[in-house]
C-alpha cells in the first residue's frame, strides 16, 4: 500500500500525493479539490483553466514547485518529454510499458545504481521512480517491474549486485539499504540520507 504524504503550500492549498505521480491539491479558499497526473513528463490536471486553455495551469506549477522542479529546467519543459501515457491494468494482464529510454546495466552495476542511471537518462529524481517501482512490487515482485519497465531479462536483473533490504517497501520510514539501520518517519528526510549516506539521488 503506498504510503501517502500530506503538505501545506503557502496558505491556500494542502497537495496530498494520492499514489506516485498522482497528486491532489485542495484549494481552502474555494473549498475545490483538483487532480494532477504526471505520466512521467506529461502533466494533466483536471481544472478547467488547464482542461479550457492546454496550457500549464497554477495546481501543475504548484506541484512542480513542491517537487523541487526549476521553472527553467529541463523536465520542466514538457513539450520535449512527452511520452506514451503509462495505461496499466494488472487484472487483466496488461503489462506495464517500458520507459522510453531504459539503459541496460552496466558490468559490476549494483541495482541502486542501475535504477539511479534509469531514471537520470529518462529525467526523473531518483526518489520518484522508486516510488513508482514500489506502487507495483507487492503485486508482480521487484524484478518483474523492474522488467517491465526496462525490458531487461530477470535472469540478469536477479544477477546484480542487490543493496536493498529484503522486503524493504513494506516498510517506508527506514532506509531501504542492507546494513544501515537510519530511520525517520519524514520522507525528504529519508531522500536526503539516500543522497548523501548512500550517493542515490538522481538528477
Amino acid at each position: 500500500m503506498f504510503m501517502q504524504h500530506i503538505m501545506n503550500f503557502e496558505r491556500n492549498f494542502k497537495i496530498e500525493m494520492v499514489k506516485p505521480l498522482v497528486f491532489k491539491i485542495y484549494s481552502k479558499l474555494s473549498k475545490e479539490t483538483f487532480e494532477v497526473i504526471n505520466y512521467i513528463t506529461d502533466w494533466h490536471c483536471k481544472c478547467p483553466e488547464h482542461i479550457e486553455t492546454s496550457s500549464e495551469c497554477k495546481h501543475i506549477k504548484l506541484i512542480k514547485s513542491w517537487l523541487g522542479f526549476k521553472k527553467n529546467s529541463r523536465i520542466a519543459q514538457e513539450s520535449k518529454f512527452k511520452c506514451d501515457k503509462f495505461e496499466y491494468n494488472l487484472d487483466n494482464n496488461n503489462l506495464i510499458k517500458p520507459l522510453p529510454t531504459h539503459p541496460p546495466p552496466d558490468p559490476n552495476e549494483s541495482l541502486g545504481k542501475w535504477i539511479e542511471k534509469i531514471g537520470n537518462t529518462n529525467l526523473i529524481e531518483f526518489n520518484i521512480i522508486m516510488d513508482y517501482i514500489m506502487n507495483y512490487i507487492d503485486k508482480i515482485g521487484f524484478e518483474k517491474t523492474l522488467h517491465l519497465l526496462t525490458r531487461c531479462p530477470i535472469d540478469k536483473i536477479i544477477d546484480l549486485e542487490n543493496e536493498f533490504k529484503d522486503g524493504f517497501w513494506k516498510n517506508r520510514k527506514e532506509c531501504p539499504i542492507k546494513g544501515c539501520k537510519y530511520i525517520s518517519h519524514n520522507k525528504t528526510n529519508i531522500i536526503y540520507h539516500l543522497a548523501t549516506r548512500h550517493h542515490l539521488e538522481g538528477k
